[in-house]
């Protein structure tokens, strides 16, 4: 019964981490994968190698290679623990890493169903990243946030039911209490990431 409790607690704590966000019109360009960065940055790498020659440059600073480096900076930005801990809470990011902990060492019986969602939670942000669709902001934040919350319940909810003294169980309401404590105390800056 405490399990199911925690559980739920983790997902109410995780929905109050979403509400901060309702505020917010947009992101700031902060993970927003843009052809404008791309082409700046190519061009301040040729331009800052001045008596190198003509050829190693064009070899170490051609389009692919940048947008490679770009592109994977931006969608690890996404994965930033000061943003995805604005964004899930410290007890949802825990369950994350959770999440593909067990999906990673685990037997279960539907297996491929699982990896298929969590291919899915990696190509979620790459719609936000790439896209950045004209939506309202309140479902854009839901849509971006209810499977990454489903995940993380899915690794806590596993966590505890390997529970034998209740320590897993008191690690899971010490983070739900440090969550609650961040969010009301240090007031977390989820407002560096969006625009109000």
């Amino acid at each position: 019964m405490l399990k199911k409790i925690s559980v739920i607690s983790v997902f109410a704590v995780e929905l109050l981490f979403m509400r901060q966000w309702f505020l917010c019109k947009r992101f700031k360009d902060y993970i927003h994968f843009l052809s404008t960065n791309q082409s700046l940055y190519l061009e301040d790498l040729t331009h800052g190698n001045k008596g190198e020659s003509i050829i190693l440059i064009r070899l170490f600073h051609n389009k692919i290679i940048v947008f490679i480096t770009i592109f994977s900076k931006y969608y690890l930005r996404f994965w930033d623990e000061r943003f995805a801990l604005n964004l899930f809470s410290i007890v949802g990011y825990f369950g994350i890493i959770l999440g593909i902990y067990y999906l990673i060492n685990r037997n279960f019986k539907n297996k491929k169903y699982l990896w298929i969602a969590f291919i899915f939670l990696l190509i979620l942000p790459l719609f936000e990243i790439i896209f950045e669709p004209v939506i309202n902001f309140t479902y854009k934040i839901i849509f971006l946030t209810l499977p990454f919350q489903a995940f993380s319940l899915f690794g806590i909810w596993q966590f505890l039911k390997e529970d034998k003294n209740n320590l897993r169980l008191i690690i899971i309401f010490c983070l739900i209490f440090v969550s609650m404590w961040w969010i009301s105390v240090l007031q977390p800056d989820a407002y560096n990431y969006c625009v109000k």
